[in-house]
């Protein structure tokens, strides 16, 4: 579900004019969003869904971690240990790892599984955006920045913002 969506999303930038390569281009420059390692983790959690048995989780927060492979994704930090120990914790199947071009090395020669590289979460009260990325081999992979909103306890995502891309 989440793959046809992002392929209608690529489709309606396409026809808008977008190009797949983004620059940041309608990224806002407000500060992290202020909460706390439990929410931050539940946010992740909703961006990355439930759709793989295997995945993985880069350890750095990027930038622009919604860009195609090869593209700039900006600054990137170690992320939080108690996010990293909240996401763990939410999702007991994921690795993390610091060398997500070992884990997509191997992706691509054995298939299955996905990694997802993070951003910084920005924004304020029950609405953010999170830049993010997923590799899952060969050509399966996708990126953008995933527009979260908090409805009835749940985060879940109500659009992308700028452009997307996807293989």
């Amino acid at each position: 579900m989440r793959i046809l969506r992002l392929a209608l999303v690529v489709l309606l930038v396409a026809a808008c004019g977008g190009t797949p390569e983004g620059g940041g281009e309608g990224q806002s420059e407000s500060p992290d969003a202020d909460l706390t390692a439990q929410e931050q983790a539940a946010v992740y959690q909703a961006v990355m869904g439930d759709t793989v048995d295997s995945f993985w989780i880069s350890d750095e927060v990027c930038a622009k971690a919604q860009a195609s492979p090869g593209s700039d994704t900006g600054p990137c930090e170690p992320m939080d240990p108690e996010v990293r120990a909240a996401l763990a914790e939410a999702i007991p199947g994921a690795s993390f790892t610091s060398d997500p071009d070992e884990v997509q090395d191997r992706l691509f020669e054995r298939g299955g599984g996905v990694i997802w590289f993070l951003g910084p979460i920005e924004g304020e009260g029950d609405e953010v955006k999170v830049p993010a990325s997923y590799y899952c081999g060969g050509l399966c992979a996708g990126g953008t920045v995933h527009l979260m909103e908090l409805v009835d306890g749940e985060w879940i995502e109500t659009g992308s913002e700028g452009p997307t891309w996807m293989s």
